[in-house]
C-alpha cells in the first residue's frame, strides 16, 4: 500500500509542474489545486499503509 501511495503523490507532483504553461509561465490554477490533491491523497494513503505494515509488524512479534 505504501508504494501505491507514492505513485500517487509522484503524479500529484507531475500535475503540479505541468499546471505552469507558455513562454510567461502563467499557472493554471485549477490544475495547481488538483496536483495539491493527488498530492495530499498519496500521502494519506501512504501514512495509512505505513501504519497498517507498523500494526502486523507489532503482532507477529
Amino acid at each position: 500500500m505504501q508504494k501505491n501511495g507514492l505513485f500517487v503523490m509522484s503524479i500529484g507532483l507531475l500535475v503540479i509542474m505541468s499546471s505552469a504553461f507558455g513562454a510567461e509561465m502563467k499557472i493554471n490554477y485549477l490544475i495547481l489545486i488538483t496536483g495539491l490533491f493527488f498530492v495530499a491523497l498519496g500521502f494519506f494513503i501512504f501514512k495509512k499503509g505505513k501504519s497498517t505494515n507498523h500494526e502486523k509488524t507489532e503482532e507477529k512479534k
